[in-house]
């Protein structure tokens, strides 16, 4: 089913089934303005579930940054393999949690005192 999305400045291919949807191809018109972020969005109040395939390897970190973003659910290759996302390494994940607000400050006590326990465990 080919529909426009984000006010037409978006074109895609779907596969919608039931409470999910298969997105088979996607075009931009417009790119850099944020439309398929809008796009995804308005697929996310229709579908629970949002599937993108296959992606290739040319877009793939695109995809995976709107896998990050929750904007979509999956991510199948051209040859049928799900792909997932790059861990973060763990001097990643501490500037990032150095960086977050003072919203997070729970998170952060929570994520030292998981940190203080494993490295309790190793020495």
């Amino acid at each position: 089913m080919d529909v426009q999305l984000a006010n037409n400045k978006v074109k895609a291919y779907l596969l919608p089934n039931d409470k999910e949807v298969t997105i088979l191809g996607w075009v931009s018109l417009r790119k850099g303005e944020g439309n398929t972020t809008v796009a995804l969005n308005e697929l996310r109040l229709q579908y629970e579930k949002i599937i993108v395939r296959p992606v290739y390897a040319v877009s793939e970190s695109y995809w995976l940054h709107m896998l990050s973003l929750g904007l979509v659910d999956k991510l199948i290759n051209e040859d049928g393999r799900e792909i997932l996302p790059k861990p973060r390494s763990c001097a990643t994940i501490f500037d990032l949690l150095r960086s977050s607000n003072k919203e997070d400050q729970h998170v952060k006590r929570k994520w030292s005192e998981t940190q203080n326990d494993l490295l309790r465990k190793l020495a």
